[in-house]
């Protein structure tokens, strides 16, 4: 019997989680609530040592139902699991969607930890998904 690959990981408890899956080539990460920073680690470390995420892929962050307190030590460790980006002259797209004007703040410190992808702040997912979708060929 072949073994199916795993696209999604899911870390924590009801209400504190970090979710992550592959749908239509982008990567959704949802973070609910407070998980704790070796939760956000193990659900990307997971992720990556299983072969379904790419390093340069388009990411959607969903922390509009995040309450907890940014962990920067794990935000650090995950930028620090691999050389996360494209190729050289290229821009990775990472956005992410919040319901709190102080988590959009953030996104400027955790950008810092990505050089190689721009960063964009939406409030709901269809806007964000419009941002990361791949450009029509002519």
């Amino acid at each position: 019997m072949p073994h199916k690959k795993t696209t999604q990981i899911h870390c924590g408890r009801s209400n504190d989680y970090v979710h992550a899956e592959i749908k239509n080539g982008i990567l959704f990460i949802e973070v609910v609530g407070a998980p704790t920073g070796p939760q956000i680690e193990a659900v990307i470390e997971s992720s990556l040592a299983g072969g379904w995420i790419g390093l340069a892929q388009p990411c959607l962050v969903d922390v509009s139902r995040f309450s907890g307190i940014v962990d920067w030590t794990a935000i650090r460790a995950v930028a620090n699991m691999a050389k996360w980006g494209p190729p050289p002259g290229e821009t990775g797209r990472i956005a992410y969607v919040v319901g709190n004007p102080a988590i959009a703040l953030l996104v400027k410190g955790a950008a810092g930890f990505f050089p190689r992808f721009r960063h964009r702040v939406f409030h709901d997912r269809d806007s964000a998904l419009h941002w990361l979708a791949p450009a029509e060929a002519a």
